[in-house]
């Protein structure tokens, strides 16, 4: 189970933020597989890392997300400027 959410989070990762493998991807995936092997014997702990790691996620696709929509201020100029 852990190896398998560990290859979903490399490839979701690798697929949304960079499209490019690198390094430093496939070493956070490896540490995340071992958290998971090492709390694997409780439930609540696999469930407090997984619901981390999906919340972690989702506010990292937010703020990538392009903005759209800028906006400008201005100030009324007087007559005659």
């Amino acid at each position: 189970m852990a190896g398998v959410i560990a290859l979903v989070y490399f490839a979701s990762g690798t697929v949304f933020f960079t499209q490019k493998i690198r390094l430093f991807a496939i070493v956070s995936s490896f540490i995340l597989y071992m958290a998971l092997h090492i709390a694997a014997a409780s439930a609540l702990l696999t469930g407090l890392l997984l619901a981390c790691l999906l919340s972690t996620f989702v506010i990292l696709l937010i703020l990538k997300r392009p903005v759209t929509r800028k906006l400008f201020f201005t100030f009324p100029c007087p007559a005659g400027y």
